[in-house]
């Protein structure tokens, strides 16, 4: 990645290694380290350095990237590991891409002593030798996108594995796509798998799509209907049905789930049938709910399930007043003109708005829009000042001689429960106060 000059990008992480992930619950062992940072020298020379560690593991390198006027990207990198009880490693990795409007290439190389660990890598016994890849795309509008990819990976121990990939992709109308897919795997065997698919939007954020798949073994079929929950309130739902046969059986699937975002929390159901001609029926039935609490601001504030930051936005003591994340429509203002962000993300500016047409006409406000960038897990309160104008206008007028005079242009004080305020009239002996 290239960096503009002067700007840094930096990730530096410590906390203990979460072991048996998706088995065990809070099964933590080993104090554990890792870190990033990048530096633009100039607009075209990126250089960087990373590492990451144990207490029995280190493991560091320098990297750069440089751009080759308008032909491309040229990346290297090398990293060396050292451990207590195991042999010095090493490592490079060389990596170029180009990529014009209407064709990309790319290459990638890397290489590996036999000794070279990383915190991943550290345990296992299949060590490998090097990777290779490239890949070439062309697209246009009329013709639609084709690419063609090849990667293979060697080891020291365990099997070397080769694979060719050819993907093909185009709009038939706007509304539909069609896509086609050929790729083939050399391992301890061989096998060709193509897989044809159409994707069509009957309607707004809802998606039909029909997919093939055959290979040497399997010989499946996928019908399926979507729309994803939006960020904020509202309904999901997916249905799929779907026949697959291999050489022993075949099985006939049905899957509906639907998901619905409530103010205070998301809730969803979902049933897995498998019907298979030989054999019994496997029926699954699952009810979900989860939500969140946070506090900022001085406020307790109940919702969706918080993965990242959050905030909570006020605009005064409004209520329906609906309120945006990223032009995502996150929900309304409550009875306290309170609404709870639960999806912001760390680090990075989320634009924060609200819909100035439901403020009321005697409200007046200094700005609808507000950038953010909370930490991760921090929370941010956006208070937006929505002052109520109360106005009136009035005429003071005097009698000389028996007629009604204006007064016009005249200094005047209003005492309001002890509080006095000035104000000129103007012609006619007409003024306007608010607030």
């Amino acid at each position: 990645i290239l960096l503009k000059k002067g700007l840094s990008e930096f990730s530096y992480n410590a906390g203990f290694l979460r072991e048996d992930y998706g088995v065990k619950s809070n099964d933590y062992s080993r104090f554990a380290y890792s870190f990033f940072h990048n530096y633009g020298i100039t607009d075209s020379l990126t250089v960087g350095v990373r590492g990451e560690g144990l207490s029995d593991l280190a493991n560091i390198g320098p990297q750069v990237s440089f751009l080759i006027k308008n032909y491309g990207v040229l990346s290297l990198s090398t990293g060396a590991s050292f451990g207590k009880s195991d042999s010095s490693g090493f490592a490079g990795s060389l990596s170029y891409t180009y990529q014009q409007d209407k064709i990309n290439f790319r290459l990638l190389c890397n290489s590996y002593t036999e000794d070279y660990s990383t915190i991943t890598t550290r345990s296992t016994d299949e060590k490998t030798r090097y990777e290779l890849g490239a890949g070439i795309g062309y697209g246009t509008k009329t013709l639609g996108s084709i690419s063609f990819d090849f990667a293979r990976i060697s080891k020291y121990t365990g099997q070397d594995r080769e694979s060719y990939t050819l993907n093909y992709s185009r709009n038939i109308t706007k509304d539909s796509n069609i896509y086609l897919s050929v790729s083939h795997t050399k391992d301890d065997g061989s096998n060709t798998k193509f897989t044809l698919g159409l994707l069509y939007y009957p309607w707004k954020e809802t998606l039909l799509s029909l997919n093939l798949q055959k290979d040497k073994d399997t010989d499946s079929q996928t019908l399926q209907i979507q729309k994803n929950a939006p960020a904020g309130e509202g309904y999901g739902y997916r249905a799929s049905a779907s026949r697959s046969n291999t050489i022993e059986s075949e099985i006939n699937s049905i899957n509906p789930y639907f998901q619905y975002n409530g103010r205070y929390g998301i809730y969803s159901a979902e049933f897995i049938g498998n019907y298979p001609n030989k054999g019994a029926a496997d029926e699954i039935f699952n009810l979900n709910a989860s939500g969140g609490i946070a506090y900022v601001g001085r406020t307790v504030a109940f919702g969706r399930p918080v993965s990242d930051s959050y905030g909570v936005v006020e605009i005064g003591d409004l209520k329906g007043v609906a309120v945006y994340h990223n032009n995502q429509l996150i929900g309304h203002t409550n009875r306290s003109g309170k609404v709870f962000i639960p999806n912001m993300t760390s680090y990075i500016d989320n634009y924060v708005t609200i819909e100035d047409k439901d403020i009321p006409v005697e409200y007046s406000l200094e700005k609808v829009t507000r950038n953010v960038s909370p930490p991760y897990r921090g929370g941010t309160y956006l208070s937006f000042d929505a002052i109520k104008v109360q106005a009136f206008i009035g005429r003071m007028e005097t009698k000389e001689n028996g007629k009604t005079v204006p007064l016009e242009l005249k200094e005047a004080t209003l005492s309001v429960n002890g509080k006095k305020i000035d104000f000129v009239t103007a012609r006619g002996g007409e003024f306007y106060l608010e607030n």
